[in-house]
């Protein structure tokens, strides 16, 4: 019984799905639908088998550099002794007879007018802001914020590239603060170098008597007075060849096509950069920034321009130095009371709490990312 009742079932059962099975073939909506799940299921997997081929791709072009230089062979054109060449052109005017192979051939946009720094005996600031052309909120933030508090010793100056479509809002902006320094080169990662040979070329040219001279990128936040009580500190240890910051001395070149800081083998052979400071802040002295324009035409462009200028640094003999107060503070640890930058911020929001905060409070906690500074209220 048992048997012959699990028989007629699965008989049954059988003859239903068959039944379903005709039926369904007969049923063009289903097909449809089956044939386009198909489909989808198909096309899946080519995407798939897509990304994985650029997976392994990239694994080859990070790791299968077979044509890498190690980094105690380095050298870097053009092969001369700058230290040397330098003197010569300090005593005597002479340039150097090599050719040159980083013309900087761009015109000014706009110009801000020179520095008027006042012969008392103190230190002289010239703080240069590189900006992207469309942070116009960043830069108002900082004329409202930090960059409202300068003395008579201490000059602003923004640095842009050229973008076509801001420029006429650009032309308003340089019109009302006569604070802009622009030059013809187009505004993109990475013709960021440009822009800080541009910076470094008009601080020498016309605002040669600016003592020192300090680079932040527009989304920080400087601390002008403990910047200044640094640099006294700096005086009285007599530093002139003067470079630092964050310095970062084992940095590895990213050979992914993927990635924004990408350099081939061509532009950089070497596996790994020479010591260079973080291009968020750092200050140099007016010695430096002198030996630096003077080496400019003569070492060959790379686009991650923090890195250039360590390979710069490097052939006119400059030993970069490491402060702790420049690097960015970790968020919500409890800074040091004489830290000289606080980033990275997207928003004017961000640079009023980190000003009120900071007049408030001499010991201070700050965030690094916009979302967080939202709980500036835990402070």
């Amino acid at each position: 019984m048992r048997r012959s009742f699990l028989k007629k079932n699965l008989l049954f059962w059988g003859q239903g799905r068959g039944i379903r099975r005709k039926n369904s073939n007969r049923n063009p909506v289903y097909f449809e639908i089956r044939m386009n799940a198909i489909r989808k299921r198909q096309r899946l997997s080519v995407l798939i088998v897509l990304v994985c081929c650029l997976i392994l791709i990239n694994i080859v072009f990070l790791y299968k550099d077979n044509n890498v230089i190690p980094y105690s062979e380095f050298t870097y054109p053009v092969k001369m002794n700058f230290s040397e060449n330098y003197k010569v052109f300090k005593t005597e005017g002479r340039q150097p007879a090599f050719n040159i192979i980083n013309p900087h051939p761009f015109k000014y946009i706009h110009l801000r007018k020179k520095c008027k720094f006042k012969e008392n005996g103190t230190p002289s600031l010239l703080i240069l802001v590189k900006s992207t052309v469309n942070n116009f909120h960043l830069r108002d933030a900082a004329r409202t914020t930090w960059g409202n508090s300068t003395g008579e010793n201490i000059e602003i100056a923004f640095l842009l590239a050229h973008r076509e479509a801001e420029q006429p809002e650009v032309d308003k902006e340089a019109a009302l603060y006569g604070d802009i320094v622009q030059e013809s080169f187009l505004d993109s990662y990475m013709n960021n170098t440009y822009k800080t040979i541009m910076g470094f070329n008009w601080a020498v040219q016309f605002c040669g008597q600016a003592s020192h001279i300090v680079f932040v990128d527009d989304d920080h936040y400087l601390n002008i007075q403990n910047l200044l009580t640094f640099i006294e500190t700096l005086n009285a240890l007599n530093k002139g060849d003067l470079m630092i910051g964050n310095l970062l001395k084992h940095s590895i070149p990213y050979r992914s096509r993927f990635s924004r800081w990408s350099v081939s083998l061509q532009q950089y052979p070497f596996d790994r950069y020479p010591p260079y400071l973080a291009g968020a802040v750092y200050l140099v002295s007016r010695d430096t920034a002198n030996k630096m324009v003077f080496a400019f035409p003569y070492v060959k462009y790379l686009g991650i321009d923090d890195a250039y200028l360590g390979i710069v640094a490097r052939k006119v003999g400059i030993e970069l130095q490491h402060e702790e107060t420049f690097i960015i503070p970790p968020f919500l640890l409890y800074t040091d009371p004489s830290q000289v930058v606080y980033g990275e911020f997207k928003d004017v929001t961000d640079f009023e709490i980190v000003n009120r905060v900071l007049h408030r409070f001499a010991e201070v906690k700050m965030c690094i990312f916009t979302w967080k500074c939202q709980f500036s209220f835990l402070l």
